[in-house]
């Protein structure tokens, strides 16, 4: 396609029909449904972030986004897999973190309202 954003509506479309058809939402119309507003809400994050942003950023988000799903995240912290989606919680909000301090690129995490001269 000629253009940009035609090709970005395209995109999100194909991966729309693709990711709901692959989903097996069952034959009820709502569930169906629901599926394809999932999917295209995250297509359109996707070409989002990929436009705007970069590769590296959709990788990283990708990755999250897998790593989310890998671990049973729980309220109830008496479950039996309590723990181990706590470690991939702990994981998560470690891999945030560490990308914001690198993304500082040595300045200080806070900005200037943490330093003596405040300058």
């Amino acid at each position: 396609m000629r253009r940009e954003w035609a090709a970005a509506v395209l995109w999100v479309l194909i991966a729309t029909v693709a990711g709901t058809l692959q989903s097996g939402a069952g034959s009820s119309n709502g569930a169906l449904l629901l599926s394809a507003a999932f999917v295209a809400v995250f297509s359109t994050v996707a070409v989002f972030v990929l436009l705007r942003l970069g590769l590296l950023a959709l990788a990283a988000v990708v990755v999250f986004d897998s790593l989310r799903l890998s671990f049973p995240i729980t309220a109830q912290l008496s479950a039996w897999h309590a723990g181990v989606g706590l470690t991939g919680l702990v994981l998560l909000l470690g891999l945030a973190g560490y990308g914001f301090y690198t993304s500082l690129g040595g300045q200080p995490m806070f900005g200037r309202m943490l330093t003596e001269d405040g300058k």
